[in-house]
């Protein structure tokens, strides 16, 4: 080999070390990213992540502890839907806000609630109010289905 083609060699195997380099940061930074965003107390994904977030919220209001959760599916064939979620320790406010849904009323619905519950089925984890202000008082509200996925 030529002098030329040894100085290529070396300039070739540093821009892969380089790239390598840059590709690992990268991925790393995206980790990050993942993690980082796993403790907002926003709902997208409706998956194990998102039912520990709301299996947490329940267990804040059941030690009497304020807690926010927002949750917005997908929509299917509309608008988002967006439930907002407060709690102070001693009731939940459960606000639904469809007025992006172009097939909704727009009106929205609020719930003020003593008792929230995490219900299963073989489909679903079903989130289910109870106490709620001008409802029988044993009359449950489901408001939240999310599907139980393998």
């Amino acid at each position: 080999m030529n002098k030329l083609n040894r100085i290529a060699l070396v300039i070739n195997s540093l821009l892969v070390i380089l790239l390598v380099f840059l590709l690992m940061k990268t991925l790393t930074e995206k980790d990050k990213n993942i993690s980082e965003s796993s403790h907002l107390p926003i709902l997208f994904n409706f998956d194990n992540n998102d039912l520990k977030k709301i299996d947490n919220f329940i267990d804040n209001f059941n030690h009497e502890k304020s807690d926010y959760l927002m949750l917005i599916p997908q929509p299917i064939d509309s608008g988002f839907v967006i439930n907002d979620v407060y709690t102070e320790g001693k009731t939940i406010t459960w606000s639904i806000d469809n007025s992006r849904d172009a097939l909704s009323s727009g009106k929205g619905m609020t719930y003020y609630c003593k008792k929230i519950e995490k219900e299963e089925t073989n489909d679903f984890y079903t989130i289910v109010l109870s106490n709620c202000v001008d409802f029988k008082p044993d009359e449950k509200l489901k408001v939240f289905n999310i599907d139980k996925k393998d």
